[in-house]
């Protein structure tokens, strides 16, 4: 049984925070307009060690959420994920950030995509990126349509995911037996913890759950607006993020290759290829082509990073897909 078993319930939606307070209230203020679901919901959200004023945000919204604080002190998103499981009384456990705006029909229509779709165990939704603030022009240029940055939506019409598309990890719903029948649970070895981030976290469970047959649904109406601010399109943080892909991607894709010291021999020329083309670009004051070529090398990094004497900790529970 899911949760502690007192209450049934449609939907259990679950938010994993880490000192982010501010923007945190930004989206319990937009989930005040969510329209109920037929069979109910309530939202968790893990505090994951903050040292804000996390608690006293979701204390604000005690009258105007069913909601649910719970305090995880093991640092790592997934960690986190994993203890508000245990919290989750609903039926179809909504997963999201701390930073998104849902439609308010949002979900409803998760709600009605999983009574009409029952054979179906995984159901995503669309996003689309909202920035606040201003952002250089040449920046949003050269991460628009990346994989650091960019809108989610497949179809008009709800079906099954095509091979190779999965439910984005913004916007994903589970059914409680995935974790409580199957024994499924987030893989440690990813997510952001602290300033550290190994992406991938979703896109290795549901790896998992394409190996075992689940079947995913994309519901178009699901829709979520999934907010950036201008302190994430500093050079800096975007590095970030894309070493923590290439990481991400080390893991969840080792490949069969000629490696130098565990890193695969193809990155070494690719990073001094990347490197001399970025400095080309800036030669020729291309900014947006300059920061997209930083970016690429940042993930390559991140990938030889991760090969280079990294393992799988024992406390993942799962061996490489």
């Amino acid at each position: 049984m899911a949760g502690n078993g007192i209450v049934s319930m449609a939907i259990s939606v679950l938010i994993a925070t880490y000192n982010r307070a501010e923007i945190l209230r930004e989206t319990l203020e937009a989930m005040t307009t969510l329209k109920s679901p037929p069979g109910g919901w309530e939202l968790i959200v893990i505090d994951n060690n903050s040292t804000d004023r996390t608690k006293r945000v979701c204390e604000e919204f005690a009258e105007a959420l069913p909601i649910r604080y719970v305090f995880e002190r093991q640092q790592g998103k997934n960690y986190a994920l994993n203890a508000g499981l245990e919290k989750a009384n609903g039926d179809l456990l909504v997963f999201t950030d701390d930073d998104v705006s849902p439609v308010a029909h949002w979900l409803m229509a998760l709600e009605c995509g999983a009574k009409c779709n029952p054979e179906a165990l995984i159901f995503g939704g669309p996003y689309r990126e909202r920035i606040t603030g201003n952002v250089p022009a040449y920046v949003i240029e050269a991460v628009q349509g990346t994989v650091y940055f960019g809108e989610f939506k497949q179809r008009e019409d709800i079906g099954s995911y095509a091979p190779g598309q999965f439910p984005p990890g913004v916007n994903l719903a589970i059914r409680k037996e995935v974790f409580f029948d199957y024994g499924y649970r987030y893989n440690v070895a990813f997510g952001p913890m602290r300033r550290s981030r190994v992406s991938g976290s979703e896109r290795e469970l549901l790896l998992r759950a394409r190996q075992d047959d689940f079947e995913m649904i994309y519901l178009p109406d699901a829709l979520v607006f999934h907010r950036w601010y201008p302190h994430q399109f500093a050079f800096g943080s975007l590095c970030r993020r894309a070493f923590g892909i290439g990481r991400g991607e080390s893991k969840l894709h080792p490949p069969d290759v000629r490696r130098v010291f565990g890193v695969p021999r193809y990155l070494i020329p690719a990073c001094l290829i990347e490197l001399a083309k970025m400095f080309g670009h800036m030669l020729k004051a291309d900014r947006a082509a300059a920061l997209k070529g930083l970016l690429t090398l940042s993930r390559y990094l991140g990938h030889a990073y991760e090969s280079y004497g990294h393992s799988w900790p024992v406390e993942a529970g799962i061996s490489k897909p």
